[in-house]
């Protein structure tokens, strides 16, 4: 069916009745039918809030579209199977990814050979940063527990999460340190900060480990921390903290939750007056 031989009020009623991820599917046929998308749909895009790169215990990254009080998954991009449903091609900013359907799921899987993965990644985020402009907010969530709890044996290399170079957006992720394991080398753990994107939340869990922070690492820029620690011999990671910074009265990464549940949580005075009632920072005792 060719959508743009009918009608405007006819291809707005079609559209109406298309779920989100068919919609910006089918956005990328053309600059035409991009155009006309996204003059029918704007009243509905206004409701978007954000756009949310989820890396929960993978690196094959869900993209959620988010609105106030729910999330639409409107495709997945994943690295090529030869037996997967990837079926047919289209055009992305500039670059041909091949593009499948499953009976599974009610999304989109977009496709990458290794080689490609992060050209792959950056063409869906710049068209949607195109689409979209700042209109919204861009995240990428990194919450790998599979191997931020993997110990290391010395065999393997430290897990560095993948974490792409792009423009505006926003990094939401969860580091655990403990001697032994994933990001116990305190060098480490700076150099991945440091080539990061910009931070807006940090969940840390603190478990074993007597290295100092840098007093000037790119932590301290996060707009939201907590740290999750279980040993007060630890070091004193918010002494560096500062309260000169802007807060937002929401919590910045949709899905991501700071729940502390069955544990006595003691607010730490001495940095709580740099804080605004909406920030959280714990310590577990």
């Amino acid at each position: 069916m060719i959508i743009s031989k009918y009608p405007y009020l006819v291809q707005d009623e079609i559209l109406c009745n298309m779920e989100c991820s068919d919609i910006f599917l089918l956005s990328f046929a053309s600059k035409n039918m991009k155009k006309s998308i996204y003059t029918s749909k704007r009243n509905r895009f206004k409701r978007i809030s954000s756009i949310t790169y989820d890396c929960l215990d993978t690196d094959q990254p869900y993209v959620h579209i988010n609105y106030d009080r729910r999330w639409d998954t409107i495709m997945r991009i994943m690295k090529h199977e030869e037996d997967g449903y990837f079926n047919f091609q289209l055009n992305v900013c500039g670059k041909s990814i091949d593009f499948g359907s499953s009976d599974q799921c009610n999304y989109y899987i977009a496709s990458f050979y290794p080689c490609d993965k992060e050209s792959v990644i950056k063409s869906i985020y710049n068209y949607f940063l195109d689409f979209f402009g700042n209109s919204v907010e861009y995240y990428w969530q990194s919450e790998n527990m599979k191997y931020l709890l993997r110990p290391f044996t010395g065999r393997l290399p430290f897990f560095v999460p993948f974490i792409p170079q792009l423009q505006n957006l926003s990094l939401c992720v969860s580091i655990c340190i403990k001697l032994s394991w994933i990001f116990a080398d305190m060098k480490t753990l700076e150099n991945f900060l440091t080539h990061s994107p910009v931070f807006k939340s940090v969940f840390m869990k603190v478990r074993e480990t007597t290295e100092p922070f840098n007093p000037e690492s790119k932590l301290y820029q996060a707009k939201y921390v907590v740290i999750d620690q279980d040993e007060l011999t630890a070091p004193d990671i918010l002494r560096y903290l500062k309260g000169d910074r802007q807060h937002h009265q929401r919590t910045l990464c949709p899905k991501y939750t700071f729940g502390i549940m069955n544990t006595k949580v003691q607010i730490l005075p001495q940095v709580t007056h740099v804080w605004s009632e909406n920030q959280i920072i714990v310590w577990h005792l």
